[in-house]
């Protein structure tokens, strides 16, 4: 009987929220992978960039919960990763991922033509369906990205891009605390957020298009231009390595 009643408040708080709750499917896998391609020629070039952990801001980085918990983390060391693949598909040679600026030794600094310092704002927004309609929810973000003179830390360029904006249906789910009860909002109403198969799929799309964007707008020579400017500041006699 007990069993019974928890089902008929659950379908009575659906209804009540006007959100159809849709079964699940197979788990679908992360699919946070990026190949430089293969018709892509670089010239090999002497400079070493040294690439801090990336930095992160935006609504995607403030979910909760195990499993976002588990996707962000997936997410960004994918990111790291690939973002090296990229620098090193464009000819240069590569150092790190430091955790931060100051971890890196004084000869690891000295050793780098440049450090590269990314920092990645995500957004997910959600449509929740009503009534039997299809949710949606929208994520985008944007990139900047640091390049420093090793010594003296001194900005030499930045590169800021938007990423193409991705929109799918989704499925929601009512979140539930570390208790098991039913979260709710601040006005009372049920909680709900993106299926885990949902917030997966949706990254997997535009993971993609984002590295796809990164790939174009990280050019060579434009990086390489860069040393100039970066050995004007590395020979100056008052600089102080950080």
């Amino acid at each position: 009987m007990k069993v019974k009643l928890m089902y008929l408040m659950i379908l009575v708080a659906l209804f009540a929220g006007g959100c159809v709750v849709k079964p699940e499917g197979p788990p679908v896998a992360p699919n946070f992978v990026f190949n430089p391609p293969t018709s892509a020629k670089s010239t090999k070039s002497n400079m070493s960039i040294a690439i801090l952990m990336p930095g992160q801001k935006g609504s995607f980085f403030q979910e909760s919960g195990s499993d976002a918990n588990a996707t962000i983390y997936n997410f960004l060391k994918s990111y790291q990763t690939d973002l090296e693949k990229v620098i090193v598909a464009k000819g240069f040679t590569t150092s790190g991922a430091y955790a931060s600026y100051d971890e890196m030794t004084f000869s690891q600094k000295e050793r780098s033509s440049l450090v590269m310092s990314p920092e990645i704002s995500f957004n997910i927004t959600v449509q929740r369906g009503i009534f039997g309609e299809d949710s949606r929810a929208t994520v985008n973000g944007s990139i900047v990205i640091e390049f420093l003179e090793p010594m003296s830390r001194e900005k030499v360029w930045i590169k800021h891009f938007n990423l193409p904006e991705t929109t799918k249906t989704v499925n929601m789910i009512l979140l539930t605390g570390p208790n098991g009860l039913l979260l709710k909002n601040p006005d009372g109403s049920l909680k709900y957020g993106l299926s885990p198969n949902s917030r997966i799929s949706l990254l997997n799309s535009f993971y993609a298009s984002a590295f796809a964007k990164i790939w174009d707008q990280l050019d060579a020579r434009e990086i390489s231009a860069l040393k100039k400017d970066a050995d004007k500041l590395k020979s100056r006699t008052n600089y102080r390595a950080n």
